[in-house]
C-alpha cells in the first residue's frame, strides 16, 4: 500500500529503528507499529487493509499537543 512519508528528523528515525526493529521487514517500515509515526497517510482500493484506531489522526493530534512518539520517552 503506497504511504505518503512525514518529514521526520534524523534522531526520530534512528528512534524508531532501535524501538521497533523494521530491518526485516518490507522496506524497513513496520506499519503495524511505530512505522505508522512516519507516514502521513496511505492509499489503497482495498477498504479492509487498515482498519481499527485511526493512528495518523491521533498523531496528529499528539504533535499539536507537542508530543511525539518517537522523541517522548514512554511513561513508566
Amino acid at each position: 500500500f503506497p504511504s505518503h512519508d512525514r518529514p521526520f528528523s534524523f534522531d526520530q528515525a534512528r528512534r524508531y529503528i532501535e524501538l521497533d526493529r523494521p530491518l526485516e521487514c518490507a522496506g524497513a517500515f513496520r506499519s503495524e507499529g511505530l512505522g505508522i509515526a512516519l507516514a502521513s497517510r496511505y492509499e489503497g482500493d482495498d477498504p479492509n487493509c487498515i482498519t481499527g484506531l485511526p493512528l495518523i489522526r491521533l498523531l496528529d493530534f499528539l504533535a499539536a499537543c507537542g508530543v511525539d512518539p518517537l522523541q517522548n520517552e514512554p511513561a513508566r
